[in-house]
């Protein structure tokens, strides 16, 4: 699964390439302000927990690709350079028991760049 993040304020723009013939795309117009001081607590403080986790998750992951997530095993996750912030590797689903995304699929980050000229 191939997911595509960017900021195009005010709001994520989010891609999502499953193998269909068509890539389906969603703008989610979530606080960018409280997704940005969770990312600086849990980073600041080397304090990461379940909670925060799913916190995150709810905040930056469009509802209706939450469970196109689950069923996927590896993602490749292709990110502007405000994006790649973020902790994508560290994503937890709200399941009971839940692990971070990262340990049962495989995942590579990319940062996908812009050439003038």
């Amino acid at each position: 699964m191939k997911n595509r993040v960017s900021l195009n304020a005010p709001c994520l723009l989010f891609s999502a390439s499953t193998g269909a013939a068509r890539e389906e795309q969603r703008k989610l117009y979530s606080s960018t302000a409280i997704v940005e001081q969770l990312v600086a607590d849990i980073s600041s403080n080397n304090y990461w927990s379940p909670d925060l986790a799913r916190t995150v998750f709810e905040l930056i992951i469009p509802n209706d690709f939450k469970e196109q997530l689950k069923r996927h095993g590896n993602i490749s996750w292709i990110l502007d350079k405000y994006t790649a912030a973020y902790p994508w590797e560290l994503l937890q689903d709200n399941t009971q028991d839940a692990k971070p995304l990262c340990v049962n699929a495989g995942m590579i980050r990319q940062l996908r760049s812009m050439i003038t000229g």
